[in-house]
């Protein structure tokens, strides 16, 4: 699945928030993430150039609560790989 292809979230609201946070991001901010989602989105896109951190991974995807989808600075690299022509991600 490519996350930046429109065609395959039509007729899903999907929030999206980027932040630059290093090294990681840590667990509060997908939860803060998820609750500003609240009532928006069936599922959210949290991109960050750095990364994210163990807890913050275990927090994407929690019981009960809207999914929210992580992209790392490296998948980010490697997403844009593919749409971005000439792109080397260095």
């Amino acid at each position: 699945m490519k996350t930046c292809d429109h065609q395959e979230v039509t007729g899903t609201s999907i929030p999206q928030y980027d932040e630059l946070m290093w090294p990681a991001l840590p667990r509060g901010a997908v939860r803060d993430f998820r609750g500003a989602m609240a009532s928006r989105g069936e599922k959210g896109l949290l991109i960050t150039t750095g990364s994210f951190a163990k807890d913050a991974q275990n927090e994407a995807n929690p019981d009960g609560a809207p999914p929210v989808e992580l992209i790392d600075g490296d998948r980010l690299c490697d997403l844009l790989k593919d749409v971005v022509p000439g792109w080397r991600g260095e």
